[in-house]
């Protein structure tokens, strides 16, 4: 057993050696560049007054920018060029032409609100860009539902919807301090380690470069936070994963480089994906669902997130980052389990989602335990206060001012 398992981690690591200093690099650059710029993207932002004002859905009590994404996006622009990414990847342009345009939405959100429609326009167009121009498109299903290739025209309308959902339920999920940056910086560094495994190199530093990006910004972000991703960073953060993931899916036999796919089989490469964003993506689907059964529009704004959820729970900021983490690991460690078992793909996916359900259900089951005791509480201080009245109407009686207060509590009443 010893010798197998050490046997595979000799082979991970000489995978990664080729490399590893590279991505080490990117990583770390991405990083330094959104700790040293955020501090001054604060300072223009309070002096211009660029900044999200609280309300009754919102937590923050103060006023608080929100163009993290400028400095993630920025430090992702820069350091990807230094390091000539499109050299391991040819259509890398229109990825970053699509990525381009969702961070001018964001930033327009950000600063004069935009109507939905706006924002799903641009994500549409940005998504052809990757489906169509770059052909980065699922071509395969491997299975599910008993399908395997599918035609072009659905190829590409099927990942152009993936990503265009994909990047909204990142920018849904955005709703407590640090949530959206720490779930995404642990699925950054999943899919870097995949595709530094699998051997695809330009994948592999596109997700480093943005996990360390979002590191960074993780510094000023997590509880009190002192600045929001915003629209600016959510979209393309969404963008950019939903992106890998469809790299993730699209390959059949090989991979670029041409490496075979001897860690997982191609049919497991759908279900490993979904798992690794099925945090964001389970939860913007049931409430898109929810709001639609209720007779409201899918993009009418309320309480019924996951975030939500957990803090009428009574979870703080901080233990709802890292509950949701936690679900997050486990249901990519099950997936690859079954995955390893050869089971197929409906199978997995339909246990996945239904995983899914199962921890949803455990926070309502928590929020409605937190609502119960917290009505338990105010009826036992409503009982005290009214032992307190009476207490204090039968000592005013004994000293003969019951009249005068009996009036003025009926008045109060």
């Amino acid at each position: 057993m010893d010798t197998v398992f050490g046997t595979a981690i000799l082979n991970i690591l000489e995978r990664f050696d080729a490399n590893v200093l590279t991505y080490l690099a990117i990583f770390l650059m991405s990083m330094l560049i959104v700790l040293f710029s955020i501090p001054g993207v604060l300072l223009i932002a309070l002096r211009k007054r660029l900044v999200d004002r609280p309300d009754q859905r919102k937590r923050h009590k103060k006023l608080v920018p929100s163009f993290g994404g400028l400095a993630i996006f920025s430090a992702v622009a820069f350091v990807t060029a230094i390091f000539d990414i499109e050299k391991y990847f040819p259509h890398w342009n229109f990825v970053f032409a699509g990525a381009f345009l969702l961070f001018v939405t964001g930033l327009k959100d950000d600063v004069v609100a935009i109507t939905p429609k706006q924002k799903f326009a641009a994500q549409f167009i940005a998504a052809l860009l990757i489906a169509y121009f770059a052909d980065v498109r699922i071509g395969n299903l491997h299975g599910f539902l008993g399908i395997h290739i599918i035609p072009v025209w659905l190829s590409v309308l099927l990942t152009s919807f993936g990503v265009v959902f994909i990047t909204n339920a990142y920018n849904l999920i955005d709703g407590v301090d640090g949530l959206c940056g720490s779930l995404s910086f642990v699925e950054l560094m999943a899919l870097g380690c995949y595709f530094a495994y699998m051997g695809d190199t330009g994948f592999a530093l596109c997700a480093f470069c943005l996990a360390g990006a979002i590191l960074g910004f993780l510094r000023f972000n997590f509880y009190q936070a002192r600045i929001f991703m915003g629209d600016t960073g959510s979209l393309v953060v969404g963008f950019f994963i939903a992106f890998l993931c469809v790299c993730m899916v699209e390959v059949d036999d090989v991979h670029r480089n041409g490496s075979p796919l001897n860690f997982y089989a191609g049919k497991g490469h759908l279900a490993l994906a979904l798992a690794i964003v099925i945090v964001p993506v389970f939860d913007t689907f049931r409430v898109f669902a929810t709001r639609i059964l209720h007779g409201g529009s899918p993009f009418q704004p309320d309480r019924r997130h996951i975030h939500h959820l957990l803090l009428d729970a009574g979870l703080n900021s901080r233990q709802i980052c890292f509950s949701l983490i936690i679900v997050n690991t486990v249901l990519v460690a099950v997936t690859v389990l079954l995955v390893k078992l050869d089971i197929n793909p409906t199978v997995v996916i339909a246990l996945l989602f239904f995983m899914a359900l199962g921890f949803l259900l455990i926070a309502l089951r928590l929020r409605n335990m937190a609502a119960s005791k917290r009505k338990e509480m105010l009826l036992v201080e409503e009982s005290k206060m009214r032992q307190n009245l009476n207490l204090s109407l039968d000592t005013q009686r004994g000293s003969g001012k019951v009249g005068i207060d009996s009036k003025m509590i009926s008045k109060q009443n």
